[in-house]
């Protein structure tokens, strides 16, 4: 059975979270925010 992954609503809120905290929003940023999730 597969297991839940990142969808688009996951990103969305780490971009937002990243944004409010003053950074831009690269793959980098976003990969630290969903908890290096993909590596």
């Amino acid at each position: 059975m597969a297991r839940a992954g990142i969808n688009k609503a996951f990103v969305l809120r780490a971009s937002d979270a990243v944004l409010a905290s003053g950074l831009s929003p690269t793959i980098e940023a976003l990969r630290a925010e969903l908890g290096h999730s993909g590596f």
